[in-house]
């Protein structure tokens, strides 16, 4: 399963993309597909998958959180813990 994020300010994206090159230099460092990365630059598409989204922050230098924001946030917020949220717990038990 996998989650997504929206595109906060689609201007900005394509700021960022134009300082870095081409959409072809970006979509290959991002790990993205040309026409992936073009339909999200000309706003066909303001949806991608959080780990593309990260890779792509990453690549054109922006922090993250900054260009994408969640699509469902408030579904996915009780799936977030921090790693000591559950250090109290106690351990499950498995069949061997």
């Amino acid at each position: 399963m996998s989650a997504y994020v929206r595109i906060r300010k689609p201007d900005v994206l394509r700021e960022y993309i134009d300082l870095v090159g081409t959409q072809t230099d970006v979509a290959a460092l991002a790990g993205l597909s040309l026409q992936r990365l073009n339909q999200l630059y000309i706003g066909v598409h303001d949806v991608v998958e959080v780990r593309k989204a990260a890779r792509l922050e990453d690549v054109v230098g922006a922090r993250r959180g900054e260009l994408f924001e969640a699509v469902d946030g408030e579904l996915l917020a009780p799936y977030i813990h921090a790693e000591d949220d559950h250090a109290d717990a106690e351990p499950v038990e498995t069949a061997a």
